[in-house]
């Protein structure tokens, strides 16, 4: 009982030694809490905004329903208002911790504050328990009671509709939470220091060094491993957000604010336990000093020269634009950081080099992790797992499939405030995609491990990495024209582990190993989402080609057979057919969960063409039953795109001009039968309505569409104008399609096409149109 009084009286006498504090915690309770409230509810329930709503909405509200309306979103601002994680509590909770927790022990700043303290009979754990506590109510009682009165306040306004009071009160308890955390880590800053300013800073350091040291390193695998993708094992479990109590407050928004407000608790009482210790251990004579534990002082200097050496030498990297420049970075680092850390040790800039040996270690340490990096100590870049340590392989490469996220796509519906519905499409990340594949056959592991021998092979002989992809690069004359692409390995090892490497690489040199793995069955199943269907999962099928859109109209047993059909053909796809020949048009197999999703969404009149961005699979030539069941129910296919039902076509030299074609630009015209070739100041263009020419075009062009894999070539730009004529009867013809964008196949451009244009760069006064010798 004694001490319990004791407690109390302390508290007590503590709050007549803060009354600033608690009348600053106050005055901001009320500003943020019931005037912000007062003002943000006065603006949603304007009566001359709610007018204007329903005037807005042309009859379709009326000004009642605008009010009920704008209540709801004053109870939902109120919401956001009050959510811990909302960037105005973030800062009040974080600001008042760091006040409240440096302010609560200021004492211990100053020698003759300590012995008088200490020279009280009352155990040190009571006098640390009672100015801790204390800081904990001066925030607690002011938020609560500005919340309160705030949610008071909005309910007021927005009756009939009740708020949801036990958010309210869950919200007040996960910002204690997180203000615990931010108050604990504040003064355990304060029992390793002796001073005000210094403590500041190492506040600054708990709450911003982890961050950063997590960040360089992420930044330092991007920057020297180049075959780096993300990192995994225990680095992978320890974002950014873990080592700071500001960023794990900023990242606990939503579901999950419960759970990470209890971790906050939990984090923040360890903290405040670890702060007792220190302070029974702390000597009352270091009052006033830069830092009050010796043994604290090299590991916190050799910590922060760390990440200053390494901050700096990326930094002149960046600046100087020169690996070279990482050496200089770093020794400026590692001398500047010892200097400044030393001079705020000693409050004395005479003692800059004192700190030998651990200014020493600190070197030592910066020296050897940057080389861990820069000359991939570690053998990072060179790791590759021998075959019978894998259990399966994740694997990616765009050149093969550019499809392997998009086309797991998933569609959401949210229904909005009045009524109407939005929908939107979202992706899972590829990395989560590489883990969920299993390929396993043997053969295809050793020919992913052959591609990435080649990933190695060139990072070992190329000094600079290459930084942007492209799908092809023409080699120097006389070489074979090089296939760069993107490479993601993911190996999932047999003791548990998971190894991911990325390369940017020349595939030309491995093509015989990408070949192997198109072919292989495992790849296919684990790579394209079709390939896993079941006859009995599909709803029905839809169809494109040159952008439009289709329904294919027939019954199940129909469909289910295109889908057999369709998977069995497309097992047997190389993939020189794939790079090399244009499909006849795209394929997509709907299951009943899309199937479901699209009627409510046609229910609700929203927009359900979403579905038309994923999840298309090309229907080449060579797949004669999957052509023959389409065409059975009445699908046309690009191949029904004759000369017959094209009005002209125009080739445009893309070297010139991206401008639309017009019939009336004023242009010096070549004429040939068929044929003319027009060129208005640096604009060239050839217009065709030979029957036979525009034939030799459409069999060496085609429409991107839904794919991206087959190569074409970029110089010529090709539009193709439809004949009105054949509207009625042609699929091709809706409403506003009169033209149809298509490329040539590359190395595929007719010889009069590239003849001509050649022709009228070396001789533009003369142009001889050669005869048509198809």
């Amino acid at each position: 009982m004694t001490s319990k009084n004791l407690f109390f009286k302390l508290l007590r006498e503590r709050a007549k030694q803060s009354l600033w504090l608690i009348a600053l915690s106050i005055l901001t309770a009320f500003f943020a809490f019931p005037v912000a409230s007062a003002v943000l509810t006065g603006y949603t329930l304007d009566t001359d905004r709610i007018s204007s709503m329903a005037e807005m909405s042309e009859g379709m509200l009326t000004v009642e329903a605008s009010r009920k309306m704008a209540q709801a979103e004053a109870a939902e601002i109120f919401y956001h208002q009050i959510d811990p994680a909302g960037p105005l509590l973030i800062l009040l909770l974080t600001a008042g911790a760091v006040i409240c927790g440096l302010a609560g022990f200021s004492y211990l700043f100053s020698r003759k504050k300590t012995d008088f303290y200490h020279s009280i009979p009352v155990r040190r754990e009571m006098i640390f328990t009672v100015s801790y506590v204390s800081g904990i109510l001066y925030a607690a009682v002011p938020y609560l009671a500005g919340l309160l009165t705030a949610a008071v306040l909005v309910q007021v306004k927005i009756m009939p509709y009740t708020l949801d009071w036990g958010r309210i009160l869950a919200s007040f308890g996960q910002g204690m939470a997180f203000y615990i955390l931010s108050y604990s880590t504040a003064v355990a800053a304060a029992m390793l220091t002796g001073h005000l300013a210094v403590s500041v800073l190492g506040t600054l350091v708990f709450f911003f060094w982890g961050p950063a040291i997590l960040l360089l390193i992420r930044a330092y695998c991007g920057y020297y491993f180049q075959s780096f993708y993300y990192l995994e094992g225990v680095m992978e479990n320890i974002a950014p957000e873990f080592a700071s109590p500001l960023l794990f407050q900023i990242a606990s928004s939503g579901e999950r604010i419960g759970i990470r407000a209890a971790a906050a608790l939990a984090a923040g009482l360890v903290i405040g336990g670890v702060s007792l210790f220190l302070y029974k251990k702390r000597p009352s004579e270091t009052a006033g000093r830069a830092m009050v534990f010796k043994a604290s002082r090299p590991v916190i200097k050799m910590a922060l020269m760390l990440s200053s050496a390494l901050g700096a030498s990326l930094f002149f990297c960046e600046v100087g634009g020169a690996k070279a420049w990482g050496i200089f970075g770093l020794i400026c680092g590692i001398i500047i950081s010892d200097c400044v850390i030393e001079v705020i040790y000693h409050f004395d800039f005479r003692r800059a080099l004192a700190g030998k040996r651990s200014a020493a270690a600190g070197a030592v340490l910066s020296v050897f992790v940057f080389c861990l990096f820069r000359f991939d100590l570690a053998g990072f870049d060179t790791y590759l797992p021998d075959a019978s340590e894998i259990e399966s392989v994740g694997f990616e490469c765009h050149n093969l499939y550019s499809g392997l996220r998009k086309d797991r796509a998933t569609v959401t519906i949210t229904e909005r405030r009045n009524g109407e519905i939005s929908t939107y499409s979202s992706y899972p990340e590829e990395r989560e995609v590489l883990a969920q594949m299993t390929i396993s056959d043997p053969e295809t592991v050793k020919a992913i491990l052959g591609i990435a021998q080649g990933g190695i092979s060139e990072i070992k002989n190329s000094k600079k990495p290459v930084q942007t992809p492209e799908l092809t690069v023409n080699g120097a004359e006389g070489e074979p024209e090089r296939v760069m692409g993107r490479v993601v390995i993911q190996y999932h090892l047999k003791n548990g582990r998971t190894a991911t490497r990325n390369y940017y690489m020349d595939l030309s040199k491995v093509w015989e190993e990408a070949e192997l793995i198109y072919a292989s069955r495992d790849f296919k199943e684990e790579s394209y989402p079709v390939m896993q269907l079941k006859a009995d999962e599909i709803a029905g099928a839809n169809f494109e080609v040159f952008g439009i859109y289709s329904h294919v109209e027939a019954e199940r047993e129909k469909i289910a057979e295109l889908l057999t059909v369709y998977q069995e053909e497309f097992y047997g796809l190389t993939l020189d057919e794939q790079t090399e020949e244009v499909p006849l048009g795209f394929i997509q197999f709907k299951t009943l969960e899309m199937q479901e999703i699209i009627d409510e969404i046609r229910e609700k009149n929203g927009d359900y063409t979403w579905f038309n961005d994923f999840a298309y699979y090309p229907v080449y030539p060579e797949f004669e039953k999957t052509v023959a069941v389409l065409r059975e129910v009445g699908v046309e296919m690009a191949d029904r795109l004759t000369p017959d039902r094209v009005e002209r076509i125009v080739v445009r030299d893309r070297e010139y001009t991206d401008e639309q074609y017009s019939e009336n630009a004023g242009a010096v015209t070549y004429v040939e039968e068929g044929m003319s070739l027009h060129r208005t100041g640096e604009e060239t263009y050839l217009e065709i309505t030979s029957k036979e020419r525009m034939g030799e075009i459409l069999k060496a062009s085609g429409s991107y569409g839904n794919s991206d894999l087959w190569e074409s070539d970029t110089r010529f730009g090709i539009e193709i104008y439809l004949a009105p004529e054949n509207q009625e009867n042609s699929h091709f013809f809706r409403e506003g399609t009169e033209v149809l964008y298509f490329d040539f196949v590359k190395g595929k451009i007719p010889q009069f096409v590239a003849q001509i244009f050649e022709q009228q760069k070396e001789n533009p006064s003369e142009i001889d149109f050669p005869s048509f010798t198809g």
